[in-house]
Formats: C-alpha cells, structure tokens, sequence
C-alpha cells in the first residue's frame, strides 16, 4: 500500500493536538494518524512519519497534516487501487458511524523484505468527532504462522511417511495378485500363438485380461502415490463410503498378517462430503491401524476393527472401534492428540495429532473414549455440505 500514500495533500488548517496528546501518540509503536470527519489528518505520531521516510513516502505524507486519507486512497492507482477503494470505504463507513470499527490485513512488502500490516479504524468518542487509524506492523506474526504451518506439514508427510511402512506389506500384496494374473494371461497368450489355428478372438481375451492387471497394478501404484505425497487440502464432493472402502482395502494385508479381522458396519448409509479424500483415507488408515498395532501388541484373544458410519444431524460421524486393551487408564484422552508427548502403548503416536489436524481442518472433530467393551474407539466428524452443493 506504499505507493497510495505518495499523493500531494492540501492544507486544511486544523489545529495540532497539544504537546501531551502529542507525546502520548509519538510513544505508541504503531503508526497512528488521526482524521476529522472529513477524513483530513489532524494528527499523526513519530512512527507514521518514521515509516513514511523510510519507504520513501513524499515530505507531505511524512508531515501528514492537511492530507485527506480519503482522497489519497481513492486515488491509487495500478495494483493497490481496488484495496486502497476497499480501505477508504471502510474508513468512510466509521466516519459516518455506519460501522463501529473498520480492520483490514494487507501486504506492504519492500525489495528487502515480505511485510504484512493491519490498518484499523475506531471512532472518537464523547465530544470529538472523527477516527484514529492505527498501522501496525503484524510481519513477525504472520512469519510464525508460516513457520509453523510448513512444519505441521513437515511433521503430516512424516506421517504420511511413517504410515506408509505399515502399507507396504499390504501394497506388496496388493500388487503381487494382479502382476501374477498379468503373467498368467500373457503366457497363455503365448501359447495361444505356437498353437496352430489359434482363434483372434481367444488372444483378444487374453490380452484384454493382460491390460486390465498391468491398470490395476498402475491403480494400486497411483494410489501409494497420491496418499505419500506432500499436499495441501484440496476439497471435492466425495461419497464417506468409497473412502473407508479404500483406506480398508490398502490395510487388508497388513490386517491379515496380525491376524485381525476388520469389519464394516452395515447398513451403511450413503452420505457425500466435501473433503479431501486422500488426506481422510490417511486418518482412517492411522485410526485402524493403530488397532491393529493396540490388538497385537497386546496378544489379545478376540481380535477385531469395526468401522462404522452414521449420520446425526448436520455431520457424519466415523467410528473406529477394536478389541484391544483400552486407552492408558492414567491420562485424559485428549493426552494421545499431543504431538509432542511420548505414547503409552503401542500403536498410540504421532498420527493421532497429525488425525486430528486433518478432522479439524476440514470442520470436523475427532476425540477418543474407552469402549463398553474393554477396548478403544476413536470417533470423528464431518460437517455435511450445504443443500446442492454436492449434486
């Protein structure tokens, strides 16, 4: 927004605060410039005209008494344009009293640096008539709150990554079934051409069969794929069934090796949603394979992973539910969502957190219980999208 204050400004001969309310405004860190009803400055502090020296503003805006805001604002030009509007409509509206207190976040970036501010404007009060607006440097925070989100998704592709050691006997077996059938229909077609009088329509058959086991295979590979890679939320309408459907199918292997059965609940209701589907099968694939691990760990005797669907009101809620020792009896459940606290048993880790991050981030919640019948179930929620909204 630099360049929209760079207007020559007009002197509209008002009176300068007196030198307390003046030293009061120089001790606040945040560039403050004070207008009348008309939007002219009648003030500003020594952060404001710090800031416009040092970024190259004209010696007016530096001064800044006599500007009128408002006119500077509209009358930006190029890429600030439609935002310098959009500010001076909000300001206008305090002035007016049609709006108790105008915020807007912007970008102010030099060459050396990204910068991010927030601009506020809030009403005088009692007998004086007119508005503060308050720049204020918010760069740091927005730094942070970038730092941390490129280290949440560092720590769900170590997630992803970690999940995907416990895919890879099940995807070994997956891609074992149609190789091996791909193999099969390609010796026969082999035979079928040393054979004598071989029939045209009997090798269609057979390479026809080749060609859908080698797309599977690819299907079964795309889909490693696309649940490995590092993604942002990208949201469709999705049907809840397919996707447990498919988590289940990638953990079949994994199941039947620590010999557990996974069963879904029926009937199962049919119930679309607007999520990313492959980050959701990355929650189910964490909640039933820490099952597993709980059931297996524990040598438990009766050795099952329900999953359930089921729709209350205006969500869907999921539950994953197993036989297997419980949760730790010492702690809140709310104790396993720690990123950082160390599990109490196996098959408790880091992907609850990296779960619970994903629920809540597409308008959900996932929270945990002892269930009735010794075990754990994990439970979580979707919103429903809006009425034709997934038609």
């Amino acid at each position: 927004m630099k360049d929209a204050f760079n207007a020559p400004g007009t002197d509209a001969g008002l009176p300068a605060p007196d030198t307390l309310g003046q030293a009061v405004l120089d001790a606040i860190p945040a560039q403050i410039a004070v207008l009348d009803l008309s939007g002219n400055i009648i003030a500003v502090n020594l952060a404001w005209q710090l800031f416009a020296a040092e970024n190259g503003g004209s010696p007016d805006l530096e001064h800044g008494v006599g500007l009128n805001y408002l006119d500077i604002c509209r009358r930006a030009e190029g890429a600030d344009a439609i935002e310098a509007q959009w500010i001076a409509d909000g300001i206008a509206a305090v002035l007016e009293g049609r709006s108790g207190r105008f915020l807007y976040e912007y970008p102010c970036n030099s060459p050396d640096c990204e910068r991010w501010f927030t601009i506020m404007a809030v009403p005088l009060r009692d007998s004086v008539a007119g508005a503060v607006l308050l720049h204020t440097d918010i760069s740091a925070q927005k730094r942070a709150e970038r730092d941390s989100r490129k280290a949440r998704e560092a720590t769900a592709q170590a997630a992803r990554l970690n999940a995907v050691g416990i895919l890879a006997h099940s995807v070994v077996h997956e891609l074992a079934q149609p190789l091996s059938a791909a193999s099969f229909f390609s010796a026969t077609a082999v035979a079928l051409l040393e054979r004598d009088g071989a029939q045209a329509k009997d090798l269609d058959k057979v390479l026809n069969g080749v060609d859908t086991q080698i797309k599977r295979a690819a299907d079964i590979v795309q889909r490693l794929r696309e649940f490995v890679r590092t993604r942002k939320i990208r949201k469709e309408c999705v049907e809840v069934a397919e996707i447990l459907v498919r988590a289940l199918t990638l953990l079949r292997w994994f199941a039947k090796d620590k010999h557990v059965e996974i069963r879904l609940a029926h009937p199962m209701p049919s119930v679309t949603v607007n999520a990313d589907s492959i980050q959701l099968e990355q929650v189910l694939v964490n909640l039933v394979s820490n099952s597993i691990h709980a059931i297996d760990a524990a040598q438990m005797q009766q050795r099952e992973v329900l999953v359930a669907l089921s729709l209350k009101q205006d969500q869907v809620e999921i539950s994953v539910s197993d036989t297997g020792p419980g949760l730790p009896p010492d702690d809140s459940p709310d104790y396993l969502f720690d990123l950082f606290a160390p599990p109490k048993s196996a098959g408790l880790g880091m992907g609850l957190a990296i779960s619970r991050e994903i629920v809540e981030a597409h308008g959900g919640k996932l929270w945990a219980e002892q269930a009735p019948s010794g075990g754990a179930v994990f439970h979580f929620t979707l919103p429903l999208p809006a009425p034709l909204a997934c038609t």
